[in-house]
């Protein structure tokens, strides 16, 4: 069974941004959002997508997700990413979730964030992307008009390149360091010579 991670809530939009550009991996557009809570639909899971040569799908929860209860109050959004079994081992993304606003013409997007997709957490996102009071308020601009709304998706995987260097002792040059003690140095005259000492293989 996949197990839902959650990242830390949002809240009156914090840890967002706003931008012109699109998402470059997915749009979908709900007609109708209402509908959702009308007819008691719990999730609606977008077709799948493709970004890194792993397929992708956006879980949407119109009235929350099991983590926050039913009638919550909030719209739960998750990227999940499809046919983890025969995937490898583990895939490292960086994904953001977006919502269009039909007034300003910009999205709004959850910041960056990377996280770890396993066989057994194959789903990260955000229990409460936004309030369904903020979400179907015309004013706001995320739902207008015939009561659609947008939302999206952007999807980096970060390839495996990074180089793994190993440090031995044997091989790392260490510098050589004494100290002296020279007694009563106000009376030394023109100079001082130290001991002999070897550093280096050199005397």
């Amino acid at each position: 069974m996949s197990v839902i991670a959650v990242l830390p809530e949002f809240h009156e939009f914090s840890g967002m941004e706003t931008r012109e550009a699109p998402p470059a991996h997915l749009l979908v557009k709900i007609e109708s959002f209402s509908l959702f809570e009308k007819y008691q639909i719990e999730k609606y899971e977008t077709k799948e997508f493709a970004a890194g040569k792993y397929k992708w799908k956006l879980i949407i929860y119109p009235n929350g997700d099991g983590n926050i209860g039913k009638d919550s109050g909030y719209v739960s959004v998750y990227l999940a990413m499809v046919d983890t079994c025969s995937q490898p081992v583990e895939v490292n993304a960086v994904f953001s979730i977006f919502l269009f606003n039909h007034i300003s013409g910009k999205y709004l997007s959850s910041l960056g964030r990377t996280r770890r997709f396993l066989g057994t957490k194959s789903k990260w996102g955000f229990s409460k992307f936004i309030s369904k009071e903020s979400l179907t308020d015309p004013s706001n601009g995320y739902v207008v008009g015939d009561k659609s709304c947008v939302f999206g998706a952007e999807v980096f995987v970060a390839k495996k390149e990074a180089i793994t260097q190993f440090v031995s002792s044997r091989n790392v040059d260490v510098p050589y360091k004494r100290d002296w003690i020279i007694p009563n140095y106000s009376k030394l005259g023109l100079f001082w010579v130290s001991e002999e000492f070897g550093a280096g293989g050199e005397k």
